[in-house]
């Protein structure tokens, strides 16, 4: 069981400002949070880890996934597309350039 994975899947269900993990024992912060509907949270996130943990896993490579579109082959486009309006000679290479950064981090990804 990985600590940080198991600390996302419960934050995602109860406060994180309630509970917090030692190794991966669980412990509240106060009584006040230590209610039988919270244990109950807590102890089906335990019980059904390995797939939530691979679901949340798979999430993260999407959202990865999107952020290196975002931040390595957009910024390409663009300049692809103001070369082009401009009619710039190096247009055609920076087409080029993004088709190969979008082939890249599929590749990287899957």
């Amino acid at each position: 069981m990985d600590k940080d994975i198991l600390c996302q899947l419960i934050a995602q269900r109860i406060n994180p400002e309630y509970f917090f993990l030692s190794g991966i024992e669980f412990c509240w912060k106060s009584e006040d949070y230590n209610t039988e509907a919270n244990n109950a949270i807590v102890a089906g996130i335990i019980a059904n880890y390995d797939s939530l943990a691979a679901d949340y896993e798979a999430a993260q490579v999407v959202i990865r996934k999107r952020q290196a579109y975002k931040t390595e082959a957009d910024p390409l486009y663009i300049e692809w597309k103001a070369l082009l309006a401009a009619e710039d000679a190096d247009a055609e290479a920076r087409h080029q350039e993004w088709i190969a950064k979008r082939a890249e981090i599929k590749a990287r990804f899957e």
